[in-house]
């Protein structure tokens, strides 16, 4: 019997991007339907993609941004009222191998307790891997990626961890674990996601042999203040979550270093207002942590 698939895309003002990964997922051999949600942009991609898709591609918006958690939920449920069976959250900056969407599907066949799969995310210089599996590091950063060459011959093997930005999952237990927890808005609810998946006893998996390329902190930007303050946040939630107490004082060591102090150094042996923005949106992210604040964040100043 074939198994419906439903394909969940988030735009947000990055309307180039979600066409280049229309354009790769239109060379697939699978067959599947594509959802996108225009996240709250703030140009004309809404207007623009609905010009451009074709059969079995749909596209919706919303005004105002649910976030990646928010707005792959938003989808799902869609997804779930045509009956799918299973879902694929991709980025819209990525692009994938022909290939790719089988090699996913097959995953789920290998074992009953199958609870998501990913595949191996190269950066889109087709070089550097970006994640192949990844762990959870309880004591420094939530979660890591394995980043190593891969040896050859490698094939689906368990991980700790599927990455939000290619995973598929059953469309059942996505909508039975309530999916994404809503107030990372963006950052960490993949990593939340993979432990409630371990933790309903469901195995991960990732898959050398689906490939696909990362253009790698397309909507917020590297480091930017923005991105800084939903990491330092939402590590912290997520420790909350699922981390024992124990866990917590080198998890703050580590951010004080990372977040803080490095960025106070950097910014005393070559200021700029930038840098001290980073500064800002770590404090706001460890605060809004410490007074319970999730969702999007609300200081406009670090936007």
């Amino acid at each position: 019997m074939n198994k419906k698939l439903s394909i969940i895309i988030l735009n947000y003002n990055g309307y180039n991007n979600t066409v280049t990964c229309l354009k790769s997922l239109r060379k697939s051999s699978s067959i599947f339907k594509i959802y996108i949600l225009d996240n709250g942009s703030g140009d004309a991609s809404f207007e623009k993609l609905q010009k451009i898709v074709k059969q079995n591609e749909m596209v919706f918006h919303s005004k105002e941004n649910l976030g990646f958690a928010g707005g792959n939920n938003y989808l799902a449920t869609i997804a779930d009222q045509e009956d799918c069976d299973y879902l694929l959250l991709i980025n819209n900056d990525m692009t994938i191998e022909p290939n790719m969407v089988d090699k996913l599907m097959k995953a789920t066949e290998k074992n009953a307790n199958f609870g998501a799969v990913s595949p191996l995310i190269y950066y889109m210089d087709k070089k550097k891997i970006w994640y192949a599996g990844g762990q959870t590091d309880w004591f420094m950063s939530g979660t890591s990626f394995s980043q190593e060459k891969l040896p050859k011959n490698l094939h689906l093997q368990p991980t700790q961890f599927c990455s939000g930005g290619c995973m598929l999952i059953e469309n059942s237990l996505y909508k039975k674990l309530g999916g994404f927890d809503k107030r990372f808005f963006a950052y960490n609810e993949d990593s939340d996601f993979s432990e409630r998946l371990k933790k309903a006893g469901k195995l991960l998996y990732f898959e050398p042999e689906a490939v696909v390329y990362h253009k790698v902190n397309a909507t917020l930007g590297s480091r930017s203040p923005l991105q800084i303050y939903y990491h330092v946040r939402n590590k912290l939630l997520f420790l909350s979550k699922n981390g024992k107490w124990y866990h917590f004082p080198t998890v703050i060591l580590f951010t004080l270093y990372k977040d803080f102090i490095w960025n106070i150094v950097g910014v005393l042996i070559k200021p700029k207002r930038g840098k001290w923005k980073r500064v800002v949106g770590a404090w706001f992210g460890l605060s809004d942590f410490i007074l319970g604040k999730f969702g999007q964040c609300k200081h406009k100043s670090i936007y």
